[in-house]
């Protein structure tokens, strides 16, 4: 499973600690190699550096003596830099000071106080944020703040370096004057703070450079990306022999009088995502209740209904779980309605499945501020709660969860024994075993009515085709958010609705295959 590590600030400290005890790597070394992939990203974003003026703001710990090192190397590129420092010399970490040494030993007039305000008229190409890194935390005081506020007034490209000061790099919590960066250059590996809360609008574009510490050092991370690499690492073979029940079959248990297009929405987006079958049970209606036709495709089970067009839960389960086992995975939830008697025919549902289950939507409210049960069962399970879901299954204010969505998802997963994909922006996905992965992909459109029945359908589809919970779930949660992209690419974001997910679902397949197909 090829995996992108994140690892917090502690963690980065300790791997570069490790990379100089362990493995013997010169700290300046690093700090060198840091330099030169940062004046990669410069070159690969901007082209050839000869004749530019670069500017590189810099502050008096490690991140600055990174910075120093850049303007040094920009300028054997043919670059006219101008390393500003927000402090004495003095003041520096001892690498950084070293890189100062270096620097003025050849390119002294390059080299200026931040005070000394004349430099400010300079016409600069590319301005270089190299001023905390992973060592901001709350607000910033002056002179950064200051330096920071300039910054952000200038019309140039700003690129950062590690992190954009004034973002957390744990939480991606942003100072109340953060550094908005045109794109980000994280060093080693990425940090939670680029994906999560503010990061993501202020870190741009974020493009890792290796430092030349060993992967090894990084390995022992329990968070890591949902990007397209680990995305099509886990596609499952296609067999020539294979026939519709080898596929993967699912299962949709879902709709009530009034919201039975979230089950079509689910099945429909099921096969689309590469079910063999798909049979939607839901509860009997009039046909004139029913919103639009249900695709050809999709085989039906119109259960027992009650006065308000849900489930009759009494007479409905026994259809629902004589069924089961003909089927490789089930989705239980969206618009089933949130009557008591229709959570008590959900919860005996999640009890009894003998296949994995994947629970949304109204079928997640039969469970909140009950999160115990859900442990209660026979098969592998996972929830797909929003933020606010979240909440009301564990008891919690919705605040609660929004501030640090991974760690809380962390404990459902743990509480619950199940695999939580928390949805939102980003969404995260934690496993029983404390691992968890951050996705790297989807879009503000997506923020729209039926998505979420749709990423239920598409969840149950792949886990059915892989037999693995876990790796489609994963595999899943980024072919949604990935054909949302390709559906944003076509309609805009604004107009995005849930059907275009589905519909740009076989191209999303397409470009994980082949990714110069995209």
């Amino acid at each position: 499973m090829a995996t992108q590590p994140i690892l917090t600030a502690a963690q980065m400290r300790a791997a570069d600690l490790a990379a100089i005890s362990q493995h013997g790597i010169p700290s300046l070394v690093l700090m060198e190699n840091a330099a030169r992939g940062v004046i990669d990203a410069l070159i690969a974003r901007h082209g050839a550096l000869s004749g530019k003026r670069i500017l590189v703001i810099c502050g008096k710990g490690n991140n600055g003596g990174d910075g120093l090192a850049i303007a040094r190397l920009a300028s054997i590129g043919g670059a006219i830099p101008t390393a500003v420092l927000l402090f004495s010399p003095e003041q520096f970490s001892p690498d950084a000071f070293s890189q100062l040494s270096i620097l003025n030993s050849f390119a002294a007039d390059n080299v200026v106080r931040w005070e000394e305000h004349g430099w400010q008229a300079g016409g600069f190409d590319i301005i270089v944020d190299a001023v905390l890194g992973t060592g901001s935390a709350g607000e910033l005081r002056s002179p950064i703040s200051d330096a920071v506020a300039w910054m952000n007034q200038q019309r140039q490209p700003v690129v950062a370096v590690d992190l954009p000061t004034g973002i957390d790099a744990d939480t991606g919590k942003a100072a109340t004057t953060a550094v908005k960066a045109d794109c980000t250059v994280t060093l080693g590996a990425w940090k939670p703070g680029l994906l999560l809360r503010d990061g993501p609008d202020h870190a741009g574009t974020v493009t890792v450079a290796h430092i030349g510490a060993p992967g090894i050092i990084y390995s022992n991370s329990k968070l890591r990306l949902l990007d397209r690499e680990l995305a099509a690492s886990l596609l499952p073979p296609i067999t020539r022999s294979r026939h519709k029940y080898e596929r993967g079959n699912v299962m949709v248990v879902a709709g009530s009088r009034g919201m039975l297009g979230a089950g079509i929405l689910s099945a429909t987006a099921a096969l689309r995502a590469g079910a063999g079958l798909c049979l939607l049970a839901m509860p009997e209606q009039p046909a004139t209740a029913i919103p639009h036709p249900i695709p050809a495709e999709v085989m039906t089970r119109l259960l027992p209904s009650d006065s308000n067009g849900a489930f009759d839960a009494a007479r409905s389960l026994p259809g629902v779980m004589d069924e089961l086992p003909r089927f490789a995975s089930l989705a239980v939830g969206p618009g089933v309605s949130r009557s008591e008697g229709v959570a008590e025919f959900i919860r005996q549902i999640i009890e009894g499945s003998p296949i994995p289950a994947v629970l949304d939507a109204d079928g997640l409210n039969a469970f909140a501020g009950k999160s115990s049960l859900l442990a209660n069962r026979k098969a592998p399970l996972v929830i797909t709660p929003h933020h606010g879901e979240m909440a009301r299954l564990l008891g919690i204010e919705r605040e609660a969860v929004s501030e640090n969505p991974l760690e809380i998802a962390r404990q459902a997963a743990a509480e619950t024994t199940a695999i939580v994909v928390l949805k939102g922006a980003p969404t995260v996905i934690a496993s029983p075993d404390g691992n968890g992965w951050i996705l790297h992909a989807g879009n503000p459109g997506m923020a729209t009515a039926g998505s979420g029945d749709v990423l239920t359908g598409v969840l149950a589809s792949v886990i059915a085709q892989s037999g693995d919970p876990l790796a489609g779930t994963l595999l899943g949660t980024y072919l949604h958010s990935h054909a949302g992209d390709l559906a944003a690419a076509t309609t805009g974001q604004r107009s995005l609705v849930a059907g275009d997910i589905i519909q740009h679902l076989p191209q999303a397949y397409t470009t994980l295959q082949c990714p110069t197909a995209a």
